[in-house]
């Protein structure tokens, strides 16, 4: 089903008259960046060299600007860009129609990899449904639109992987392959963007708790879990910050701050699982303990975070980012009514109730997962409409699980109940509610 939900994507760019994709235009300015930023690698800027020459150029200013966008998504770029030199066409022209090809591809993985994820919850062959919701989903679908090769579409992959890989842990914790999964992809996701920081909280408040509360092989799997987001993270520094730099505190990029709190993570995992087979009491003592001493140091260490994401920014500039970008700016700004601020977000909240739903049927395991996305969803509310708009997207995956689930258990109520013409309107309906309508 995924397969042919990519197509018609493609498709549509390709034959709307006005489409972009066919004047070779790029959706936004953060696009046209990261191309000439691969660009300048390929004719020989340094890869820790992130200065902008043509911002700020030396006759007005200092001479450059510094870009904060990690290397790591511009490499499968600059590979691309080679290849169509490669085969004839020029540094621009080769650049332009890999950004062309890129997104989509990242959108087939993003597809497959929300089945993978969809697929912890519906049996298997439910699984590519998910697709059909994700497709109502413009907000999450613009990232992976030909043209948009910012770090976007890349961050919304690894954050599907990422919960994958933790949902599939708390289903088999005898397996480790799950934790390293997720600890890997959210330490990758980090290193891209740090927007995912939210999900990194929720995600490992989850796993502790779980380990907390489990014991044994799932304070193990949590162990595993934190091993490798901590040691993800600290491999990734050097690959985005030179030796000079490596220890230097950066709070508005990806820095030793960040790994950092990755290590307080791991640190409480540690502590949960040296007494892992101990009463409840003592691993939850250790958690809790550990946890609360890790966060007084860390954020006595670095206050600014406590305000935000842009505590460390001069107050004047933070305003004009929250006042003058569309997507830093909430839904519940300038009087909105909430009729609207529901109809913009509809999605989600359909998302949370199901949620929220099957965590009150749920037993055993199933209340972890369903735990855990009930507050990925419930969290991709909040800061969509009371912090930022850029969350809509992550709103969208978060979502596309609980609808899934809709789609996959009211389609057999309703083979089980109805017949004839009140069974086909009924699924007409239900194809409605977990598609256009959310729209």
């Amino acid at each position: 089903m995924w397969v042919a939900f990519l197509l018609y994507f493609v498709w549509c760019f390709l034959v709307y008259p006005h489409s972009q994709t066919l004047r070779a235009d790029l959706p936004d300015s953060d696009d046209y960046m990261y191309l000439t930023q691969v660009l300048d690698w390929l004719r020989g800027q340094g890869w820790y060299n992130n200065i902008q020459h043509r911002l700020d150029p030396p006759v007005y200013g200092i001479g450059g600007d510094p870009i904060p966008f990690s290397r790591l998504p511009q490499i499968p770029m600059a590979a691309l860009t080679l290849f169509f030199e490669w085969l004839g066409l020029g540094p621009t022209g080769a650049a332009t129609v890999g950004a062309l090809i890129w997104p989509p591809c990242l959108l087939a993985g993003f597809f497959m990899a929300l089945r993978w994820l969809a697929a912890a919850f519906v049996p298997r062959d439910w699984a590519g449904a998910s697709a059909f919701v994700l497709i109502f989903a413009p907000p999450t679908l613009f990232l992976f639109m030909p043209g948009h090769v910012d770090h976007h579409g890349l961050d919304l992959l690894l954050t599907t992987l990422a919960l994958g890989g933790a949902v599939h842990m708390i289903r088999e914790p005898e397996k480790p392959g799950w934790a390293l999964i997720a600890g890997l992809m959210l330490a990758l996701d980090l290193a891209i963007a740090l927007e995912i920081l939210p999900w990194l909280i929720l995600t490992g408040a989850a796993v502790a708790l779980w380990a907390m509360v489990e014991g044994r092989a799932a304070a193990r799997s949590g162990l595993a879990f934190g091993l490798a987001l901590f040691l993800g993270s600290a491999l990734l520094l050097a690959l985005a910050k030179p030796p000079a730099a490596f220890f230097a505190p950066d709070l508005l990029g990806y820095s030793i701050v960040y790994v950092l709190f990755t290590a307080s993570i791991a640190l409480v995992l540690a502590g949960i699982a040296l007494v892992a087979d101990d009463r409840l009491g003592w691993r939850m003592l250790a958690g809790l303990g550990l946890a609360g001493a890790s966060a007084w140091l860390f954020f006595g260490r670095f206050p600014a975070l406590l305000s935000g994401p842009f505590g460390a920014v001069n107050p004047i500039l933070a305003k004009l980012m929250l006042n003058g970008l569309n997507e830093s700016e909430a839904l519940a700004k300038a009087g909105r009514t909430w009729p609207w601020i529901i109809s913009r977000t509809l999605n989600g909240w359909l998302g949370l109730g199901i949620a929220l739903y099957a965590l009150w049927r749920a037993r055993g395991r199933d209340l972890w997962l369903w735990g855990l996305v009930g507050a990925l969803v419930a969290t991709a509310i909040l800061l969509t409409v009371f912090y930022q708009f850029r969350f809509i997207t992550a709103l969208g995956v978060f979502a596309a699980v609980p609808l899934t689930v809709l789609l996959q258990r009211g389609w057999r109520r309703i083979g089980a109940s109805l017949k004839g013409r009140g069974k086909m309107l009924a699924e007409i309906g239900l194809l409605l509610v977990v598609g256009p309508l959310t729209t």
